[in-house]
């Protein structure tokens, strides 16, 4: 019901029209102009892209097969994006039930209704009006086609983990379907990469890395080091190394990366008032208008949104096992 529920309520969207980037990469994009599903057609489409350094080639392709199935319809592009999103929901209520069952098992203080929670969540997070941009602004389905794996990725990684309680192996789960998804995630758009530190999150805070077995090679433990903490460690030594990039201008942006850095605190603070109080005027379409921070105090607002966050982590921390 929850699925027909935001089926219904997107369906009136789904008349509009194309609008900013769905230009650039849909509609004058010659490359995705084909009236046949080919091998080549979606090398073609897949080459064509030029919103990321990896191209992003699954999300082009998917436009690709659109125009291919339904032309240059947005009504059938947008449509696509909705199931989508209703793939993704389910995938979040079969995430949050599987986590908080396995939380239940490492020693948590309550028993969860983990069907009821996880059914609330995927409500909220299906009809919270933020998912608003990502199925009815066409080319956003790169966002939401990456969170497709970035969930399904969570998902296999939590069942790797209920092996591993179980006294059973895991690791084939662990070290191949994860990495799978996450790399297919990473096609679709680059923050997808995101999902090991997401995994490394989930344990830390909830699952304590609690297992049985004896094995040695191929562990929860080394899983993290390799792929969660090494690149982490291995980027802020080359950022260290190579500080000279940092103070750079792009050709494309007025501003360093300091300086990107010390605005995203405020980025930040825009989308958690966002999701916590969301209100029309904030949603948009674009925000290039938005201030950027030339320093702590310039504007001063920047180091509030800097100390909010890390006291935020830091109750986080501290709270974790309420």
């Amino acid at each position: 019901m929850l699925l027909v529920v935001t089926a219904v309520v997107y369906f009136p969207g789904l008349n509009g029209p194309f609008v900013f980037d769905d230009f650039n990469n849909i509609v004058l994009n010659k490359s995705l102009g084909t009236d046949t599903i080919s091998f080549e057609s979606l090398r073609q489409a897949a080459m064509s892209g030029f919103a990321g350094p990896l191209k992003r080639p699954l999300s082009m392709m998917s436009f690709s097969v659109n125009m291919a199935s339904t032309g240059l319809d947005p009504f059938y592009f947008k449509m696509t994006n909705l199931v989508i999103h209703l793939v993704n929901g389910f995938l979040v209520f079969c995430t949050v039930r599987l986590l908080l069952f396995l939380h239940t098992r490492v020693g948590a203080q309550h028993d969860y209704d983990a069907a009821g929670i996880a059914l609330a969540t995927a409500a909220l997070w299906m009809l919270h009006p933020a998912q608003l941009t990502s199925v009815l602004y066409v080319v956003q389905r790169m966002t939401s086609l990456s969170a497709t794996f970035v969930f399904a990725a969570l998902w296999v990684y939590l069942k790797a983990r209920q092996q591993m309680m179980d006294g059973k192996s895991g690791r084939m789960l662990l070290w191949l379907g994860v990495p799978a998804l996450g790399l297919l995630g990473v096609l679709a758009k680059e923050n997808a990469a995101l999902v090991f530190v997401f995994a490394l999150t989930v344990e830390a805070a909830l699952l304590r890395f609690r297992q049985t077995g004896t094995a040695r090679i191929g562990t929860l433990l080394q899983f993290h080091l390799l792929l969660s903490i090494a690149p982490l460690v291995i980027g802020a030594m080359v950022m260290l190394v190579r500080v000279e990039w940092s103070a750079i201008e792009s050709v494309t942006h007025p501003f360093t990366v300091p300086q990107r850095l010390m605005t995203e605190a405020l980025v930040m603070g825009l989308y958690l008032k966002i999701l916590l109080v969301p209100s029309l005027p904030d949603l948009a379409l674009f925000y290039d208008d938005f201030p950027v921070s030339h320093g702590l105090l310039s504007p001063p607002s920047t180091l509030l949104a800097v100390l909010t966050l890390l006291g935020c982590l830091l109750l986080a921390l501290v709270r974790r096992r309420q």
